[in-house]
């Protein structure tokens, strides 16, 4: 995968043992917009009662036919991520908040998606909503374009 020199990737994958290793990778911009990158998703729980999706464009990544959901909540846009169609094609390509697909060599789902990273301070407030955009403008961000690169430059 590439993506811009002074974005920094950092490892965060753990040990988990009730489902096993977890790997995480973060991508950070330097004004904080952060693609991350989790395989062996297990058990995605908990509904966004305002999540909605704004666009979802079809776009070839990992060999395969994915979605590119930008989404958000009734307040603005927010965040951008990748699904795919299950075997039977039955899904449409389109999620609204945690948008995962079946990883190629495990049970688990691998959850792809960028969006402003919250400070600790922003993240420990049960009330605080994140930073939105009208669509336009977040995909003309030029963090999110890159975003799309690091997403089409991803390969097995």
């Amino acid at each position: 995968m590439k993506y811009p020199s002074d974005w920094k990737l950092t490892d965060e994958s753990q040990n988990d043992t009730a489902i096993g290793g977890i790997d995480r990778v973060s991508i950070l911009s330097p004004d904080g917009f952060e693609i991350t990158l989790n395989s062996n998703v297990m058990g995605i729980g908990g509904s966004c009662q305002d999540c909605k999706t704004y666009e979802t464009t079809k776009e070839k990544i990992l060999g395969d036919t994915m979605g590119v959901n930008i989404n958000g909540n009734n307040k603005g846009v927010y965040g951008i991520g990748l699904t795919r169609s299950d075997g039977n094609g039955t899904s449409d390509y389109v999620c609204s908040f945690l948008c995962s697909f079946q990883a190629k060599n495990s049970q688990g789902l691998v959850m792809i998606s960028g969006k402003y990273k919250l400070s600790d301070a922003e993240a420990s407030n049960p009330n605080y909503q994140p930073k939105t955009f009208t669509l336009e403008a977040f995909k003309n961000d030029s963090n999110v374009k890159n975003a799309k690169m690091v997403f089409s430059s991803m390969a097995y």
